[in-house]
């Protein structure tokens, strides 16, 4: 899903002030976006396109060639291809792989993880337990999991408020 959200004028005359144009991008798209002053792909948007604007916000994934002012990837964000920028911020956990032809190197905000044997998930994403005592109901259970689920989302509410990110701008 592509949605569009713009004021501009059909006749230009002088001294107008035109009102800037916000592509935003919710499911899968394919093709070029080009003449957009801001393109935000939202974490659900699935980006196979070139993409030429003044501003890009990276929460989902996207593939192709980017030619920008502004590029800002965030937590969840992934971006493949060839990239010019003049500044750009990388959340932790955004996945930067410019493809530039000289190696297949990646570059994450994050510090690469050790691992040992097979592991699926990230220490943090792990499922938390809860206690099981004789006698327990499902009821019960549903209650605890459901308080879980709240710290959970408090404590990723808190750390996406202090998202530590890295700036450069050139």
């Amino acid at each position: 899903m592509l949605g569009l959200r713009t004021n501009r004028p059909k006749i230009k005359e002088p001294d107008m002030v035109v009102p800037e144009t916000v592509v935003e991008v919710y499911g899968r798209t394919e093709g070029s976006i080009t003449g957009a002053d801001k393109v935000i792909v939202a974490p659900t948007g699935c980006c196979k396109s070139n993409v030429k604007a003044a501003y890009l916000d990276i929460a989902g994934e996207v593939y192709g060639d980017v030619d920008v002012e502004e590029l800002v990837i965030r937590r969840a964000g992934r971006l493949y291809g060839q990239v010019r920028y003049k500044k750009l911020i990388l959340a932790e956990g955004a996945v930067f792989r410019p493809n530039d032809g000289r190696d297949g190197t990646e570059t994450s905000s994050r510090p690469a993880e050790k691992v040992v044997g097979p592991r699926l998930v990230s220490q943090e994403a792990q499922a938390r337990t809860v206690p099981l005592r004789r006698g327990t109901s499902a009821g019960q259970l549903c209650a605890a999991s459901e308080e879980n689920k709240k710290t959970y989302r408090a404590e990723a509410l808190e750390k996406e408020q202090q998202e530590p990110c890295f700036i450069t701008s050139f």
